[in-house]
């Protein structure tokens, strides 16, 4: 068995890899804050401008948590972070699938919270209520994508992933990393502790993939071209180990 502080000890490596986390969740933050003020021209830009909040939130967290020594808290993160940057890689690559997403999203909230209006007895009142904020929301996507094909059925994240080109990447880094967020026995008994090398890889790439998006907004991110420079070094370094 590991002891909790071998688990909680940052080797050498380690922290070269963090500080990429660390300078590339600065440029993230940095990019979001050059949009303040902007309001976004299409609902899809409000997609790509919000998973890319989200995963800046999401590496704000792990880098605190990776600081503090807190891995293990720390690799919850990653998933969620990941299932972010794929979404955006999607849509970034095929547009008319941000329609479907959202799709996605509607169906879920309502099996989810539908129970509970209905529980307090205003079941029929979140209907009506999100009939008519789903219609504005079609309404506006079909003005602003008009040759984009309203399509009212869901697309799950591994299709996703094969409109961008990821579905490797869902099929090891993705499903690895829901063993954390799903409390997989593997995951509780150090079982994948050998891929730790990986995690803050992953969160690199997600802050670059929520950079990218914004730089497609018109964000400023002067130092993410370095930084992507530093990321693919750090990756052959690992290779030639």
């Amino acid at each position: 068995m590991t002891s909790q502080n071998d688990k909680n000890t940052i080797d050498h490596d380690a922290s070269a890899s963090i500080q990429i986390v660390c300078d590339l969740h600065e440029e993230l933050a940095s990019a979001l804050n050059s949009l303040g003020g902007k309001d976004p021209d299409h609902s899809g830009q409000n997609f790509l401008f919000y998973f890319s909040s989200f995963i800046n939130r999401c590496v704000d967290a792990y880098v605190l948590l990776r600081k503090a020594g807190r891995i293990d808290a720390a690799k919850i993160l990653i998933r969620p972070t990941i299932e972010a940057m794929i979404r955006i890689e999607s849509v970034r690559a095929k547009p008319e699938l941000t329609y479907r997403l959202c799709v996605n999203d509607r169906v879920q909230h309502r099996k989810w919270l539908r129970p509970i209006a209905e529980a307090h007895g205003e079941g029929d009142k979140y209907d009506r209520d999100k009939a008519v904020e789903w219609d504005n929301f079609t309404k506006k996507y079909a003005a602003d994508y008009p040759t984009h094909p309203l399509l009212d059925k869901e697309i799950d994240l591994r299709c996703a992933a094969e409109a961008a080109g990821l579905e490797r990447y869902y099929d090891t880094h993705y499903r690895l990393y829901s063993k954390f967020t799903h409390a997989a026995l593997g995951a509780l008994i150090d079982y994948y502790n050998d891929l730790e090398h990986a995690d803050n890889r992953s969160m690199s790439l997600c802050a670059f993939s929520a950079v990218q998006a914004l730089i497609s907004l018109g964000a400023s991110a002067p130092n993410i071209e370095t930084l992507h420079k530093r990321m693919n070094a750090e990756r052959d370094s690992q290779i030639v180990r």
